[in-house]
Parts: structure tokens; sequence; C-alpha cells
């Protein structure tokens, strides 16, 4: 499972998505923010508010979920990063062997980073729901490009220790990865 915080036609989501295409034996579910969630956190629509989800596109064109909230404060009608890991593993009835969060732009490795980073909370939200969760996050430089491939070239080994069983992911915690664009 793949969502993130950017939405759902953010240039990293697309940039990990298509790293992930690119492995053997790898079922690709993104769902994501109908729209930008930068800095929401954990946080989920509130009752009596509905969270709903639509046929979507990547950049590159692969198929995705994006999700709403009927919620007037949730800007443009998107629902939450958290929103996006409960409706797929919740509606949506997804059973991941792992959720990847990002590829964020924007370094999440402050400890306000963490508490306030959607792509931080999207990966708390599918960890407190049993699935193992890896956030990823891409550093950015005032006036140079973002290096999304970088982040996802780290992102991908990160998810290879993973799967062999080389880092810790207990029930308790979840992944963070911050990778810097360097000049």
């Amino acid at each position: 499972l793949v969502a993130n915080d950017d939405g759902v036609q953010a240039a990293g989501i697309d940039a990990l998505v298509e790293g992930l295409y690119g492995l053997p034996n790898t079922l690709v579910n993104v769902v994501a923010p109908k729209a930008n969630q930068s800095g929401t956190g954990g946080a989920t629509t509130p009752p009596p508010y509905i969270v709903s989800g639509e046929a979507a596109t990547t950049l590159s064109g692969r198929p995705a979920t994006r999700v709403l909230s009927t919620d007037p404060a949730d800007p443009d009608g998107s629902g939450s990063p958290a929103d996006a890991v409960i409706f797929a593993l919740g509606t949506q009835l997804l059973s991941p062997d792992v959720l990847l969060s990002g590829i964020n732009e924007g370094q999440n490795y402050t400890n306000i980073g963490r508490i306030f980073s959607g792509t931080v909370g999207a990966a708390r939200a599918g960890r407190s729901r049993g699935v193992p969760a890896i956030a990823s996050s891409q550093g950015i430089v005032a006036g140079v490009a973002t290096d999304f491939p970088t982040g996802v070239s780290a992102t991908l080994d990160l998810l290879e220790e993973w799967r062999l069983g080389r880092t810790v992911n207990t029930t308790k915690s979840v992944l963070n990865i911050n990778i810097p664009t360097c000049v």
C-alpha cells in the first residue's frame, strides 16, 4: 500500500510508485489524499462527516484512489493521509504486507516534523492497524530540484532490508527515513 500527505498527484508518490512497479512480484495499491494535506499529522475526519474514495491516477497514469472528505474544514474536500490509510484498510479491504508513506517533499526528522507530518501520520495509522510501515521523506533545498530518484533508491533499499528481516520494525514502531537532496 502506498500513501502520502502531498496528494495522489504529487511528484514524490509518483516516483515511488514507478520504482515499485519495477520490482518483481510486487502488487501496488495507491490510496492517497485528493489534495496536499501536509502538516495534518494523524488527524482523521470526525463524525458525522464522511470519507470516500474515487478512481484517480498518479502523475504517470498508474491506477490510484483519491480520498475525499465531506468535512468543510478539509481543504479542497480532501481526506487526510490517515483517512486514506484507514479507508484502504477498511472500506477497500486491502491487506498489504507493508505500507510505504511517501515520498514526502520535505524532510520529517525533528520532533515537530514527526508529530505534524501527514506522511508519518499515515504510516502510524497503518502501524496501529497491524501493518508494518515505512515513512519516506526527501529533503528540500531552496533553488535545487528535489532529488526523488535518490529517495526512491533509498526507500526501495530499506524495503528490501525489511523484506529480509534486517530492520527493526516492531508492533509499536514506524520506520522513518529522510533522504537528503544534495547540491
